[in-house]
Formats: C-alpha cells, sequence, structure tokens
C-alpha cells in the first residue's frame, strides 16, 4: 500500500499522523513495521513521496506467537519436549521388540529347516547326450551307496576309446573329481558343481567326451561339461536318502540256510557287502560272517528277527 503525500510544508507532517490515526490495515506479521513519526516542531525535509507500509501506536507482534485461528495447537515447550521423548521411547522399545521376534523367527525357521530338510538321491542311472561344436558329450548319472561304488561306476560307464571321461562324484562327507587330460578346472570341477546344484547326495557323474576337431576353449568346456551334466541330473527321478547302517553278522555254519532265508526277505532290504568261514574261538565248529548294510530303520525288527529264528546263537555288530 502506498500513500502518496505531494503536499509540502508543515501541514504535510499534520497530514500523515492523522492518516495514520485513521488507517486500519491487516498485514502479515513479518511486513509490520512500526512507523516513527517526527515531532511537529521537528524539520521535515520535503519530499516529494511518502511510502506508509505500517500503521503507529502497534506492538510488534512475533511470527511465532500468531495463531488466533488455532489455540489448542500451542504447546509448550516442556510438554512438547516430554511426549517427543516418550515417542522416541516407544518406538525404541517397539523396535527392539521386533528385532527379537526377528531373531527368533529367524532361529526356529532355521532349526525347522535343518530338521526337515531331507537330502535326495536319484533312484536309477540316467544318461543325457548333447553336440557343441561337433563334439558329442554323453554324460551318466548314477546313484552309489559308498565312495567304493562310486569308483565301480565310473570303470565300468568309462569308454577307453573315448577322447576323455571326466567324472566327479559326492558321497557325504566325501567328494572326489577328475578332469582326465582336459584343462585344470574345466570338466571335474563343473560336474561336482551340477551335482551340488542339483541338490543330491550318493551320485556319480560321468562325462564322455568325443572331439569333434573344434576346440571349445575353456569358457565352452566348462560350460559343456557342467551342462551335461546338469542336463542328466534334470533328467533323473530324486528319492529320499535312507540312512544305511553296516552290521556283522557272526553265526554257526549250520544255520547258514536260516540265516540266508531270512536276510533275502524284501521287508529289510540288506544288502549283502562280504562273507567269510572261520573257526570259532571256544574250537566248537565253523563259523559264518557276513557283512551286510541294513536300513537304519530296519535294523531293530532286523535283529530281533535274527535272535527269534537262529535262538539267540547269533552274534550282532553295528560297524562304524
Amino acid at each position: 500500500l502506498s500513500v502518496i503525500v505531494a503536499r509540502r510544508g508543515s501541514h504535510s507532517v499534520a497530514y500523515r499522523r492523522d492518516f495514520a490515526r485513521q488507517a486500519t490495515i491487516l498485514l502479515p506479521s513479518v511486513l509490520l513495521r512500526r512507523l516513527t513519526l517526527p515531532r511537529r516542531n521537528d524539520h521535515v525535509p520535503s519530499v516529494p513521496t511518502c511510502r506508509h507500509v505500517a500503521l503507529p501506536n502497534r506492538r510488534r507482534v512475533s511470527s511465532t506467537s500468531i495463531s488466533p485461528s488455532f489455540p489448542s495447537l500451542l504447546v509448550p515447550s516442556s510438554a512438547s519436549s516430554s511426549v517427543s521423548s516418550a515417542s522416541s521411547s516407544v518406538s525404541s522399545a517397539s523396535s527392539s521388540v521386533s528385532s527379537a521376534s526377528s531373531s527368533v523367527s529367524s532361529a526356529s525357521s532355521a532349526s525347522s529347516a535343518s530338521a526337515s530338510s531331507p537330502s535326495f538321491t536319484i533312484s536309477a542311472s540316467v544318461t543325457f547326450l548333447s553336440e557343441i561344436k561337433k563334439s558329442r558329450f554323453v554324460a551318466i548319472a548314477a546313484p552309489v551307496g559308498s565312495p567304493e561304488e562310486a569308483m565301480r561306476v565310473i570303470e565300468e560307464v568309462s569308454d577307453p576309446s573315448a577322447t576323455h571321461n571326466c567324472w566327479a562324484y559326492k558321497f557325504s562327507p566325501a567328494y572326489r573329481f577328475n578332469d582326465d587330460g582336459e584343462p585344470g578346472g574345466t570338466a571335474g570341477r563343473p560336474i561336482l558343481a551340477a551335482i551340488e546344484g542339483a541338490g543330491v547326495d550318493g551320485v556319480v557323474v560321468v562325462v564322455t567326451r568325443y572331439y569333434g576337431g573344434v576346440k571349445l576353449g575353456t569358457g565352452g568346456l566348462v560350460r559343456a561339461y557342467g551342462g551335461a551334466a546338469s542336463g542328466a541330473l534334470r533328467e533323473a527321478t530324486l528319492v529320499p536318502v535312507l540312512k544305511k547302517v553296516a552290521l556283522r553278522i557272526v553265526a554257526p555254519v549250520h544255520h547258514v540256510g536260516l540265516l540266508y532265508t531270512l536276510l533275502q526277505r524284501p521287508e529289510y532290504s540288506v544288502e549283502r557287502l562280504s562273507e567269510s568261514y572261520s573257526e570259532s574261538v571256544d574250537g566248537k565248529g565253523s563259523v559264518i560272517e557276513l557283512q551286510i548294510l541294513a536300513l537304519a530303520d530296519n535294523v531293530p525288527r532286523l535283529q530281533e528277527a535274527l535272535l527269534d529264528t537262529l535262538r539267540g546263537d547269533v552274534l550282532i555288530v553295528n560297524v562304524e
């Protein structure tokens, strides 16, 4: 708002003071200023223009105290600090509770996962064929019950006329792999990585390569051998691994017929590992000694059946 006072002389001061007393202007508090008017006897220089931006005799009002329409929002500083401290303590308590609950849930999930996650193997042998740049790759995956059995499978399926017979097996905690003349880390290691990636145990994979005249390079070999092993494992049917226990059975020779009949029953799922004959320690005759492999769940029933059938004339020992 601008008021131009064009009058000169002593009447101009009186005119300005009279106008200021009668005017009523509402402006934001940040624009209010106090107008200091000179007295009547003071010398007032003649100016062509005078701008009035505030009213006289009005107190300066702080911008922080202007809230006439919202009196309920004005909170004392002490109360606001106590409220903020209380809210911060509540938030910290809730965060600690949430972190504790998350840790408990993670621990319970980890324990439940470890308790309810059985290992798997493949149900039967599987063959997978692939061809990359005129080189043929034949992958054979088979389930095994021991590292010794894995080595026997490797010898059986390897082709002496092939360029390379690379392999890997895993029978926890044991594992092995072989590159069979390929650059180090390009064949056996990718095959083992495929076995671990499939989440299986008690498995051997042999990948036989027939060279086609084109070199694949390091990366190409890794992809070729790993891809062939993964393809074979994808074709296989997964079954849970059943824990087996090795047992040594010693009985008199005249019980051989009953012993064989009992061990051949399908409900016990017994695998015979070795058989030998010797003289008994007390010198009362010959004895037969069998090394067998039985399912851990079937061992109690098998022991009871052996004792009942042979009338206690048998020795059963767990082999670690």
